[in-house]
């Protein structure tokens, strides 16, 4: 089996945090609801039969509560979910892997965790080397830090 550990932080980010986390709309006066998207993502974010969960679900949620706002949590298919935030001045998304692409396209707010990835195969596959994995399909989710968007 090849392990290949890959360190990454995922994190609360979002398109402009500025407009979109203090300030109230100039036209109406009142402070903007605190709008977020995610991805199935579990264990960080998941909708299930009973509701969305997920520890970064439940955060988002406290951090609202603890500066009485309001907010809501919009699930997407991850790619759509980093455009969406890419193109909107008031949309945070959760988690997101901090990587040297992401730095500047993101406001970054909160590290959740470090994740530790590992590239994994069959037990009945001999040993196999990066070399030996050109040639093979590797499955990545569409969105993903490794696949540049």
């Amino acid at each position: 089996m090849l392990r290949r550990d890959l360190l990454l932080l995922p994190i609360l980010g979002t398109g402009s945090l500025g407009a979109w986390a203090q300030h109230p709309n100039e036209t109406t006066g009142r402070v903007l609801q605190l709008e977020w998207v995610a991805g199935d993502l579990p264990p960080f974010a998941w909708r299930s039969t009973s509701g969305p969960r997920g520890y970064g679900h439940e955060l988002v949620l406290l951090m609202a509560q603890q500066i009485g706002r309001s907010t809501q949590v919009s699930y997407y298919p991850w790619a759509r979910a980093v455009q969406l935030t890419e193109r909107s001045t008031n949309i945070g998304i959760f988690p997101l892997a901090r990587t040297p692409d992401r730095e500047k396209r993101f406001q970054w707010l909160v590290p959740l965790l470090t994740v530790r990835y590992a590239l994994v195969t069959l037990a009945t596959d001999r040993r196999m080397g990066v070399s030996d994995m050109r040639s093979r399909r590797v499955g990545v989710l569409r969105g993903s830090p490794i696949v540049r968007n």
